[in-house]
């Protein structure tokens, strides 16, 4: 048993898909929120489902409302930790692997123009003593600065 969870910007978009739904033979439905316009989806409003126990008994009606809130908390949940995720600042590692995961989650070669070639142990440094690495260029090139001649 599944269940999809549809939320529409307006009341007429979510008559729209519902309606819709009925049409493909779908007659499982909640519809929580304000009150719609539809004859055909009436009977599918959270209210009309609680009040009559003919067509659904209160078990029924009761086990599907607990469903639906079950998974408006989950959807909440999910949505309060993607929040977090984008309101980080975006670094190279960071979050979730930052940039360099999404480079290497999309392929091709765009992680090569932040990769920095040291041989025979050797460091480069910058201004300050600071290590120029791929989280140093990556940081260099969000703030709209051009990679150092002598890198290129």
């Amino acid at each position: 048993d599944e269940s999809i969870l549809v939320i529409c910007y307006t009341n007429h978009a979510l008559d729209q898909f519902l309606e819709y739904m009925l049409r493909l033979g779908e007659e499982k439905l909640v519809r929580i929120g304000g009150r719609t316009r539809s004859e055909n989806l009436k009977k599918y409003e959270l209210k009309s489902l609680s009040r009559k126990e003919k067509t659904f008994n209160v078990t029924d009606a009761d086990c599907r409302m607990r469903s639906v809130v079950a998974q408006l908390h989950a959807c909440k949940e999910e949505m309060t930790e993607l929040l977090k995720t984008l309101q980080m600042p975006l670094t190279w590692n960071e979050p979730n692997g930052g940039v360099n995961e999404l480079f290497s989650t999309i392929g091709g070669n765009l992680h090569l123009n932040f990769e920095v070639r040291n041989s025979d142990g050797f460091v480069t440094l910058a201004k300050k003593n600071k290590t120029v690495d791929e989280e140093y260029l990556f940081n260099a090139w969000k703030e709209g600065k051009d990679c150092p001649s002598w890198l290129q």
